[in-house]
């Protein structure tokens, strides 16, 4: 039987789709679009080995260690939100590739771990520092999502391919019913938003640092003798 010729598809199904973008490109499948256009099938650090011995296998190629610039296999993890500190800034919501987290501007966000897919993105956008990376083993309500022996579970991966290229569609869909002039426009009311966020989050963060530092404060006092 004659062995199919990789395509971009054939490429991207065996990758995770975290859409994490640690391989150095802007999700799963243009890393697919890269490899087969000669790019190294070792820069996947969620799918580790098994996903760089598939790749092997579709590129005719021999197998590779894990490219460890590029980060290194773990556990999958799901981003969980610390609420009590959440100023509702909204930079965690475009940064998050698969849509799992909800949220309004100055209201707490939540992320929807079921559908998290660890790609951690939405660590740095944060300004006060509120999320973390927990592992899946810590998250009990998630024991039909986790990591099996063969790698992450197809439909999950399937989830985070579609839910990937729905947002991506919305955004461009979005720019196409601009005009120039509007999309200019657009470009200058965004610096202003930016400005005026950047104020307000500046703000913000100083509330949470005095919340702090009160909060510390009241547990290192100690009670009034009587």
């Amino acid at each position: 039987m004659q062995k199919a010729i990789p395509t971009v598809e054939i490429i991207n199904n065996a990758l995770p789709q975290t859409q994490c973008q640690k391989c150095g490109f802007e999700g799963c499948k243009p890393y697919a679009q890269a490899i087969l256009n000669g790019e190294p099938l070792n820069q996947c650090p969620p799918g580790g080995d098994r996903v760089i011995k598939v790749l092997a296998e579709i590129m005719g190629q021999e197998t590779k260690p894990l490219n460890r610039s590029h980060g290194i296999f773990e556990t999958r993890k799901i981003a969980v939100i610390r609420e009590e500190e959440c100023i509702g800034c909204t930079k965690c919501l475009p940064a998050c590739p698969v849509d799992a987290i909800l949220g309004s501007a100055k209201r707490m966000h939540v992320v929807i771990t079921a559908e998290c897919s660890g790609c951690d993105l939405c660590i740095d956008p944060c300004p006060v520092d509120c999320i973390e990376m927990k592992p899946i083993g810590q998250q009990t309500e998630l024991k039909d999502f986790s990591i099996t022996e063969g790698g992450i579970n197809q439909n999950l991966s399937a989830q985070w391919a579609t839910r990937h290229d729905n947002k991506n569609v919305r955004t461009a869909r979005s720019l196409q019913s601009f005009s120039p002039q509007k999309l200019e426009q657009l470009k200058h009311n965004s610096n202003f938003s930016r400005e005026r966020a950047r104020v307000e989050i500046q703000e913000a963060i100083i509330r949470v640092r005095k919340r702090k530092e009160l909060l510390k404060s009241r547990t290192l006092r100690k009670p009034d003798e009587s």
